[in-house]
């Protein structure tokens, strides 16, 4: 195989090279199968060769100058300037969230290479602004539109000639390491996982929501649990990392809301960051998922409780008519209609089936083996 040379345009966060680990597994399996990849940072104005963990600063303007929203401007001339210096280097170029930038100056960023890829996340779609709604030839210039479900491009085809974007349109599920937790996992572990993590066995274990973010729409599922049939049976986790609320406001808020509402001792809140494979036993150790946030495009704890034997309850109001195609989980319309949702979950006959139905989908069609349909795309 040839050797190649990749560009990602794409934040650098610590501990990662990239921006997140999945984008992280398909660069090292890139540098595995022996390419060169390299990350250009709009921010850091770096340049990272991930194959020698090297950087090469490109910024020319005194640091002092960096003030205010005047840094936002002199990064556009940084990036102008790596443009320049880097035209025809490469032979595919990926963009990891499509920044105003980027769209100003399609034809520079075309330019740097063979062939260009733009990846999707939902806030491409949901943060909305003058420049993404007007400055469109970035995307009819890519090679190709990637995304993890085919909901985003619906959403795209509002803001996009759908005819000039149609071909170019890929659909690839990120790849997530952490899924390996849970292929040798079994149904008859959960008692053992409630056990190991302190949590009661003869209840029915209930996740509320994924984070501590106002997204996730805790009031008004407290409102509803609070009125549940039977509120001895069950046993409510609330993971509640939240690292734009520092001072824990809302974590105060929602705790005493839950106490008001569910009892104190009937409920555990996670408030820090866990690691997968503690989530992981959380997820083994529960019955029921409630995600009902107000807005998404497509979150992996789904795919994660499918795998763990967890029934999901989630909200007709959320972009997953494809996702639902494949498995089988309980939607509702409103809030109101949980607790009944919670029951019926609890007395389908067929609900053994649909656990083990809806875990087998996503070891086939979202598991961490979808680098392959990565690697593809650079051959």
């Amino acid at each position: 195989m040839k050797r190649k040379s990749i560009l990602f345009l794409v934040r650098s966060v610590k501990p990662f090279f990239s921006n997140r680990k999945d984008v992280d597994d398909i660069i090292l399996k890139l540098i595995e199968n022996g390419h060169r990849v390299e990350i250009y940072d709009t921010k850091e104005k770096f340049l990272l060769n991930v194959n020698l963990n090297s950087k090469t600063d490109y910024n020319f303007f005194p640091k002092w100058l960096f003030k205010g929203k005047v840094y936002l401007i002199l990064n556009f001339f940084v990036l102008i300037r790596f443009c320049l210096k880097n035209q025809r280097k490469y032979d595919f170029v990926q963009i990891n969230y499509c920044r105003e930038e980027f769209q100003l100056i399609p034809q520079l960023i075309k330019g740097l290479g063979k062939k260009l890829f733009i990846f999707f996340y939902g806030s491409d779609l949901n943060d909305r602004n003058f420049i993404k709604n007007n400055f469109k030839q970035l995307f009819y210039s890519a090679d190709k539109l990637i995304a993890t479900n085919r909901a985003i491009f619906k959403v795209l085809d509002k803001y996009l000639d759908k005819r000039r974007i149609e071909e170019k349109k890929t659909v690839i599920f990120l790849p997530q390491d952490h899924f390996k937790l849970y292929e040798p996992f079994s149904i008859a572990d959960k008692t053992t996982f409630k056990k190991e993590l302190g949590l009661p066995d003869d209840k029915t274990i209930i996740m509320v929501g994924n984070n501590g973010t106002e997204n996730e729409q805790h009031e008004a599922m407290i409102s509803q649990l609070g009125q549940i049939r039977n509120p001895q049976n069950y046993f409510f986790v609330f993971p509640f990392s939240n690292r734009l609320d520092t001072s824990g406001i809302r974590l105060k808020k929602i705790t005493l809301l839950a106490k008001e509402k569910l009892g104190e001792g009937n409920f555990r809140f996670l408030p820090d960051f866990i690691s997968h494979q503690e989530m992981a036993q959380y997820r083994m150790s529960s019955e029921i998922f409630l995600h009902l946030r107000q807005k998404d495009q497509m979150a992996a704890s789904m795919f994660e409780s499918n795998m763990a034997y967890c029934q999901i309850i989630t909200g007709d109001w959320l972009p997953y008519e494809y996702y639902l195609e494949k498995v089988m989980v309980e939607v509702i319309s409103d809030f109101s209609e949980i607790n009944n949702a919670i029951e019926k979950v609890l007395n389908d006959p067929d609900l053994s089936y649909k656990l083990s139905h809806n875990r087998e989908v996503v070891l086939k069609d979202y598991h961490y083996k979808v680098l392959d349909d990565w690697m593809k795309l650079y051959e």
